[in-house]
């Protein structure tokens, strides 16, 4: 990672914003840009809004052509312009570039299969569910069933590209927890045996989805 200037801010500018510790990304823009401070939309998931008060820490990250950066800042008040409602953020004196190999995360619904490698000779069942976001580093699911974190787990993730139809990984759970919004579970899975080459087919898969993306 790299430190870029903070002139790469823009107004109308997608990001996507979480609220530490939570690792789930919400859709914003950027509305307003002062020398110390930004004001942005209130961030939405699926209708659910990120609620934030003042003096939370929040992590902000947006894609410019091929290259992701990210900053981490405080919430400092809330503010209405033109009826709009915004949170205005400490602005950053520098950005963080995230390299292409540092694995952008991407917001994506995806059928997902996937079975838990158990230590026994019994063929594991097969759980069906759909992808929260997806990087070149692994994968957030969605799901009727919970796996615990540090289960092995067998993934079939069914791409909507031609040129990857399907990805089939092994990962490991690294976190997971009930989801009272969704009323799923939700886990995050670290790929343990990805190749480079696979590494950079989705990460060409997750850049291609971010210019196709409609602006917020």
């Amino acid at each position: 990672m790299s430190n870029i200037k903070k002139s790469r801010l823009r107004l109308n500018q997608k990001i996507e914003v979480r609220k530490d510790p939570d690792p789930v990304f919400f859709k914003s823009s950027i509305q307003e840009l002062e020398d110390d401070t930004l004001s942005v939309t209130v961030p939405v998931r699926v209708g659910q809004r990120l609620m934030l008060q003042p003096g939370d820490r929040v992590r902000v990250q947006f894609v410019v052509d091929d290259a992701s950066y990210y900053f981490d800042t405080t919430m400092l008040a809330r503010k209405r312009s033109n009826q709009v409602a915004l949170f205005v953020l400490a602005r950053p004196s520098v950005l963080a570039r995230v390299q292409r190999r540092d694995f952008v995360r991407f917001p994506a619904a995806l059928n997902v299969i996937y079975q838990l490698l158990a230590q026994t000779d019994a063929a594991p069942e097969a759980h069906k569910g759909k992808t929260v976001d997806l990087s070149a580093g692994g994968v957030q699911i969605a799901s009727s069933f919970r796996p615990a974190p540090g289960d092995k787990v067998q993934l079939t993730l069914l791409l909507e590209d031609k040129h990857l139809p399907e990805l089939h990984e092994r990962g490991e759970v690294a976190w997971s927890y009930w989801d009272d919004w969704l009323k799923m579970a939700r886990f995050g899975v670290r790929f343990t045996d990805i190749s480079e080459a696979e590494r950079e087919r989705i990460m060409t898969y997750i850049f291609s989805c971010m210019r196709r993306r409609p602006q917020v």
